[in-house]
């Protein structure tokens, strides 16, 4: 399997760090989007010693940063011809309001319009392969109410867990779809899925109600089950080639109704388009 590619945001530690080490023993070669060249040592060294000669490449990038995001896309596209796989794996979950340069609130910025614009730049390379896309979700957007599409970039309060964050997740599930009827005619496959609650640093961060950190250590899954979920949700051949699946708990489930409405996401287009110039 050593033709395959995959291209991995947030791999420095968590989840995509364990999925990386996942490809690499079957012999994939991998970029790595990470925010910093030194974070991603300890995963490099990991991934040598699986395999002593694996390809691994690090791009150190900001996807808070849309300027950033886009150079770094551009050193993929000159390298790398085709990709089988992006993982939009990279995500936030904060403790109150925060805004990137650009004026749009945080977890828009890298939950919703990273993992769109990274889509949009990166669709030539993944038609070739016909490859897929799979963004990480959330199981909160069961929780979070109706998709606010013209709050995403200036939410009017903060809610941990269940306000901006989920609903940058509900966002980036409805943006799936859409993209996913989309590039269906280009034969590459957007799906969406959530990990559920696992132990990670997201999870034990500040973004998380402290009564559910409090029982992180105990109730949350090991962070190996999260990894194994995002890889079958890729290429589980149970998934045949469908495009446009929500997938919890390795089946394909039925996302909130707005996820799937064509004017919320005809309206939530228009604003990534709008937000990123892509």
């Amino acid at each position: 399997m050593h033709d395959k590619f995959a291209v991995i945001t947030g791999a420095s530690s968590g989840l995509g760090a364990l999925l990386a080490e996942s490809l690499v023993r079957d012999g994939w070669r991998l970029a790595l989007l990470n925010r910093s060249f030194a974070r991603s040592r300890a995963v490099l060294e990991r991934l040598a010693a699986i395999d002593a000669a694996a390809q691994v490449q690090v791009v150190e990038v900001d996807l808070a940063d849309r300027d950033a995001l886009v150079r770094a896309t551009e050193v993929l596209l000159a390298r790398y011809p085709r990709i089988d796989a992006l993982f939009n794996n990279a995500g936030v979950m904060l403790g109150d309001l925060r805004y990137s340069k650009h004026g749009h609130e945080m977890h828009f910025q890298v939950n919703t319009l990273a993992p769109y614009v990274l889509t949009r730049m990166l669709a030539e390379p993944l038609a070739v392969a016909d490859g897929v896309v799979l963004n990480v979700s959330s199981g909160m957007i069961e929780r979070t109410g109706r998709l606010d599409v013209s709050a995403l970039p200036h939410p009017p309060r903060m809610r941990k867990l269940v306000g901006p964050y989920a609903q940058s997740k509900l966002a980036l599930t409805a943006m799936t779809n859409a993209m996913a009827l989309e590039y269906g005619f280009e034969r590459v496959r957007l799906r969406s899925m959530t990990p559920g609650a696992n132990r990670t640093a997201m999870t034990a961060g500040d973004g998380m109600p402290r009564a559910l950190r409090w029982l992180q250590p105990l109730l949350f899954k090991s962070p190996e089950i999260g990894a194994r979920q995002m890889r079958d949700a890729a290429f589980d051949p149970k998934f045949g080639a469908r495009t446009g699946l929500y997938i919890d708990k390795d089946r394909v489930a039925k996302p909130p109704k707005d996820a799937d409405d064509p004017r919320a996401q005809a309206e939530l287009i228009a604003l990534c388009r709008e937000c990123t110039g892509v």
